[in-house]
């Protein structure tokens, strides 16, 4: 009979302790995080592109918690993003990658976001202008006998309409073998970036015998040497990416430079 009792008082002692165990298991696996959404960098910024083209830029999503993040990113044009969808373990990332193309002149600006976790989005903005048309061939106005033979040589070449739609013809731009169309502080910034300051070059377009030129050139002076250009040469052309051969033009910093030296 005492044995009896006794097997029974062990048998409800372990019940005990078991539903204590089971208990404090469940209690442990609920402190465990869920997935979160961990994205990198949380801007992107595409820059001036031409319209009708595209620019790709890339980010990376990982599951900063725990369990498996499973979601998607998502936007709305003018942007997309290729392969979206993603299943992750925790710490586990994968990189996804985000095109912009612009369908009309202007500032774009959306929110690439993720789902899965918790809230995530990433900021996405670009700038798009209507890429210039190819140039015909360069048409010549001055006769001078001296002509641009340093096209190698020169550092930075801008080809110049107005303050809000000048060219970078040096170095290449977003538009491949042609021009891109940038605002006068962008075409300076352009120019700071260059490794070397030894010669610059700017092609003069629509102010022929004008009383405008002079102020421009001087303009253009000022900038580039307050960046720390060494020469300025300008030119004469109309619509022209070919620059080798044109003529050079008077400048302020030669005033006593001959047309025929």
């Amino acid at each position: 009979m005492k044995r009896a009792i006794w097997s029974a008082l062990v048998v409800a002692q372990l019940a005990v302790l078991w539903s204590a165990v089971a208990q404090t298991s469940r209690l442990a696996g609920s402190d465990q995080p869920g997935p979160v959404v961990a994205v990198s960098p949380g801007v992107l910024d595409f820059g001036l592109v031409g319209v009708g083209r595209t620019k790709d830029l890339s980010l990376t999503v990982r599951n900063a918690g725990g369990g498996v993040l499973n979601g998607a990113a998502t936007v709305e044009a003018p942007f997309t993003v290729a392969g979206g969808g993603y299943s992750l373990r925790s710490g586990q990332s994968q990189s996804l990658t985000v095109r912009y193309r612009p369908t009309a002149e202007g500032t774009n600006s959306q929110s690439l976001v993720f789902s899965g976790g918790s809230a995530a989005t990433v900021r996405l903005i670009g700038s798009a202008r209507i890429p210039p048309q190819p140039p015909g061939k360069p048409r010549i106005i001055s006769k001078r006998s001296r002509r641009f033979s340093e096209e190698d040589a020169a550092d930075f070449i801008a080809g110049y309409y107005s303050d809000k739609a000048s060219y970078v013809l040096k170095p290449p731009m977003m538009d491949g073998a042609f021009l891109s169309i940038c605002d006068r502080p962008l075409l300076l910034k352009v120019a700071r970036q260059q490794p070397r300051h030894e010669l610059a070059a700017v092609v003069l377009t629509h102010y022929p015998n004008s009383g405008d030129e002079e102020p421009i050139k001087q303009a253009w002076v000022s900038d580039l040497k307050g960046l720390g250009y060494q020469r300025v040469v300008f030119l004469r052309s109309r619509n022209s990416t070919e620059i080798n051969g044109l003529a050079i033009l008077d400048d302020p910093q030669t005033s006593t430079m001959s047309a025929g030296n």
